[in-house]
C-alpha cells in the first residue's frame, strides 16, 4: 500500500491574503487555495488580517504565523537593510524578526514560495 506524503510548503508574504482584494493579496489567496488542496501549507506574514472573514478564510487553508511590527521596528529594519545593500522597502515590509521566523519555518519545509520581492531579505 502506497502512502502519500504531503509536501510542506511555506508561503512568505508581507501582505495578508484576502479573497476580495486585488493585486498581490488576491493572488496570494488563490495560491493558498490551490496549494492547500494537496499540501501542508504554512503562511508567514507581517500584516494583520484586514477582517475576521479574511482571518478565518486564511486559517482554513494554512497555518498562519503573523509577526506584527510597529513603525519603529520597521524603520530600524529598513535602515539595517539599506546598510546591508537591500532596498528600504524590503526592510520595512519584512522586518528582521519576521524574516528570522520565515527562515526557521522554511528550514522545516520542503518548498518556500515568496510572494513579491519585498518579502525576501535573502537566501532561505
Amino acid at each position: 500500500m502506497d502512502t502519500v506524503r504531503l509536501v510542506r510548503i511555506v508561503v512568505i508574504s508581507s501582505r495578508y491574503p484576502s479573497l476580495r482584494a486585488r493585486g498581490d493579496q488576491g493572488i496570494l489567496f488563490s495560491h493558498l487555495e490551490s496549494l492547500a488542496e494537496h499540501h501542508d501549507v504554512t503562511l508567514v506574514t507581517t500584516q494583520r488580517p484586514p477582517t475576521h472573514e479574511a482571518a478565518a478564510a486564511a486559517a482554513a487553508l494554512a497555518k498562519v504565523k503573523t509577526v506584527s511590527a510597529g513603525r519603529l521596528e520597521r524603520a530600524l529594519s529598513a535602515l539595517g537593510g539599506v546598510l546591508r545593500g537591500h532596498p528600504a522597502q524590503v526592510g520595512w515590509m519584512m522586518p528582521l524578526r519576521a524574516w528570522r521566523l520565515a527562515q526557521r519555518v522554511a528550514g522545516e519545509s520542503d518548498v518556500a514560495l515568496i510572494i513579491t520581492s519585498r518579502s525576501s531579505r535573502g537566501a532561505l
